[in-house]
């Protein structure tokens, strides 16, 4: 499977830093924070939307009269 060996090889050059470089190696984990927290704010807003639609719906079936 040639196509994995040089799969593997273009990953390890792209993360791996520069010599001498001073960034440390969890510096890109923010974007994985980033991504879940806007996940569980759309998941949030997704059962908050549902939640009014199902007592909007129940109240307009009530008999006021």
């Amino acid at each position: 499977m040639p196509e994995l060996t040089y799969l593997i090889a273009w990953w390890t050059v792209h993360t791996t830093p520069p010599a001498g470089s001073k960034r440390p190696r969890d510096a890109g984990d923010i974007v994985q924070y980033v991504v879940i927290t806007a996940a569980l704010a759309i998941a949030a807003v997704a059962v908050v939307a549902i939640i009014v639609a199902k007592v909007t719906a129940k109240a307009k079936s009530i008999q006021t009269q």
